[in-house]
């Protein structure tokens, strides 16, 4: 709502994910926000189509998880090409290096996100980085870090042992 006040734009949010513990208070933020639903949506159960459509029609991706395992929906959007703000909880700047506001606090991504709308340059770079940072997840990294990894301790690895099945 302070990034719609201070830039003047018609920001939208849509939130994705599945119902959890925090859900009641979720909605009440999502109600409080935009009483008449103009502008939040909430979405718990979305198909791959449904969750592409939101990528696409995305401009960054927000991510204010307390924890999270792995940080799929980062690199989803990564290669997308998508910038990512996210809590630099858990693993997550681990996946993307960049982009982390150093915590779940809502106010943390207000200013990161004034930038990223505001400042094409700033917009563009970002994207670039999150690219790059998503290319080192690859399944050719993965395999070779692996492969490398068995070297390191002396030992062999089949290449069609790390061929998905």
């Amino acid at each position: 709502a302070e990034a719609r006040v201070r830039t003047g734009y018609d920001l939208r949010l849509r939130l994705i994910g599945p119902v959890g513990r925090e859900e009641p208070r979720i909605i009440e933020m999502c109600r409080s926000l935009d009483p008449n639903s103009s502008w939040v949506e909430r979405l718990t159960l979305v198909s791959d189509e449904e969750l592409e459509c939101s990528y696409a029609e995305a401009s960054v991706l927000i991510h204010p998880a307390f924890d999270e395992g792995f940080g799929l929906p980062l690199l989803e959007a990564a290669v997308r090409g998508l910038p990512v703000l996210h809590s630099g909880l858990g693993p997550l700047s681990e996946v993307i290096t960049r982009g982390s506001v150093g915590g779940p606090v809502a106010k943390l991504f207000v200013d990161p996100l004034i930038e990223l709308i505001e400042q094409p340059e700033v917009y563009e770079r970002r994207s670039q980085e999150v690219l790059a940072d998503a290319i080192k997840h690859s399944r050719a990294d993965f395999d070779a870090a692996v492969q490398n990894l068995v070297r390191e301790v002396g030992g062999s690895f089949p290449a069609a042992a790390i061929v998905p099945g």
